[in-house]
């Protein structure tokens, strides 16, 4: 079951590249993690400007439209970029005289996020390794620390794990 992980806001200065051509919108976005390491980019758009128009023309066209973006988040703040990623959906909607576009964007490559020096405190990161299987630790092993040079990081059990390892040996059956 794919769940989500993380949801950043933030804004930021998107590049449009259409087949060598360069559109620039400034826009607002949220960025979403889910648990299956699929990050998307929404961005809403309240109206339509040339720049905006021309995206709308070229995808019309069925043009390729390759996106970059440089930003920042808000809570925790942080500069965010990320290269290499399309545009994978455009919808448009008009109710109640109100009109709106959300863009859909998706990143090839890794979103790299700097975060403001943090002077002190606990920081917190999930992420997943899909295919780590523990082994035989038993039911109550719930993970393991490892100290990289006053680094903590902990590795746990995902509270699907058991089923996630049922379905790595089956899948390990098939190759094999």
């Amino acid at each position: 079951m794919i769940e989500l992980v993380k949801e950043y806001s933030g804004k930021g200065k998107f590049f449009f590249d259409i087949e060598g051509e360069t559109v620039i919108l400034d826009l607002k976005f949220n960025l979403i993690q889910y648990s299956n390491a699929e990050i998307i980019v929404e961005c809403l758009l309240n109206y339509i400007s040339q720049e905006f128009a021309t995206i709308i023309n070229a995808l019309g066209q069925r043009k390729n439209i390759e996106v970059s973006m440089d930003g920042e988040i808000f809570n925790p703040y942080g500069i965010i970029t990320f290269d290499n990623a399309f545009l994978k959906t455009l919808n448009m909607n008009f109710k109640d005289s109100l009109f709106s576009n959300k863009l859909i964007i998706q990143p090839f490559e890794p979103v790299e996020i700097l975060y403001k020096d943090i002077k002190s405190g606990k920081i917190e990161l999930h992420a997943g390794a899909i295919n780590f299987i523990y082994g035989n630790c038993g039911k109550e092993f719930n993970g393991f620390k490892i100290d990289l040079n006053d680094f903590i990081v902990k590795f746990v059990k995902n509270k699907e794990y058991y089923n996630i390892e049922k379905a790595l040996k089956e899948e390990e059956k098939k190759f094999l």
